[in-house]
């Protein structure tokens, strides 16, 4: 999972949280989702870890990680692809037809 969507169906809370145990803060992690900083090394393995890889290092520097050696690989999944059960309880089917769709609460017209 990209930063980007882990910060978007966190709670400010569980946000709070990762930033603390990461040993940084709410606003750089925006800014590393945004695109506007690039993370280093030792922040994403802790990244990673704090997530228990739902957030994967490879999403967040994939020129140094490959794809295959990620966490939250399939490879590495022993559980049929759900490695991030602790954020499960956020997500809510929707239509991935609509370009909005990944909008929460936004529903689109047919």
């Amino acid at each position: 999972m990209f930063l980007a969507h882990y910060m978007k169906i966190t709670t400010p809370r569980e946000r709070d949280r990762l930033a603390r145990e990461c040993g940084t803060t709410v606003g750089y992690l925006y800014q590393v989702a945004g695109g506007h900083r690039r993370v280093g090394v030792s922040l994403a393995l802790r990244l990673e870890r704090a997530t228990s890889g739902a957030v994967c290092r490879c999403n967040l520097r994939p020129d140094l990680f490959p794809p295959d050696e990620c966490l939250g690989s399939a490879a590495h999944r022993h559980d049929g692809g759900s490695r991030i059960s602790d954020v499960r309880r956020h997500e809510v089917p929707f239509d991935t037809t609509s370009p909005l769709a990944a909008v929460p609460g936004h529903h689109t017209r047919r």
